[in-house]
């Protein structure tokens, strides 16, 4: 058994950085994961069996932020909620690393590589997959269960 004065140097690993911001607080499912150096701000909302992993921002700035469940947002993943555009990512997503998700709809059961950007509008169909470094605006939907690197901006 660790002593006291070890106990108490490891006790900051069991706390989650939820932020209240506006008067909203995040709230997070009981079998939902926090990572404790994940920080969600505001109207954040994560359902069940949900992952946010390691240096990984969820901010609600103005507009809320849904996680659907079983959803993991990986390391130093950056969504924002914004006033016109709230962030609604499906169930069954995964989000990459470094991806930056700015008041976007995602539908389930996507797969969002490493880097990717979504910008405030844009809708990714349910299935589809966003690849490493691509980006999507209100412009550029992606459509449902297919390769989406070439409407998303893939140089050839």
């Amino acid at each position: 058994m660790r002593s006291p004065a070890v106990l108490d140097r490891w006790a900051w690993q069991s706390v989650w950085m939820l932020i209240e911001h506006r008067g909203k607080a995040p709230q997070v499912h009981p079998s939902a994961y926090v990572a404790p150096t994940a920080v969600l701000c505001g109207a954040v909302f994560v359902g069940a069996d949900a992952r946010i992993l390691f240096g990984a921002v969820l901010t609600a700035e103005d507009g809320e932020i849904r996680v659907g469940e079983r959803t993991v947002v990986m390391e130093n993943a950056l969504v924002r909620g914004r006033a016109r555009h709230a962030s609604i990512i499906g169930t069954d997503v995964l989000v990459g690393p470094h991806a930056h998700l700015n008041g976007t709809r995602v539908g389930d059961g996507c797969f969002l590589a490493t880097g990717a950007a979504l910008f405030p509008g844009s809708v990714v169909g349910a299935g589809a997959e966003v690849r490493i470094h691509r980006g999507g605006s209100r412009q550029h939907g992606a459509a449902a269960g297919r390769d989406s690197a070439d409407r998303l901006g893939r140089r050839r």
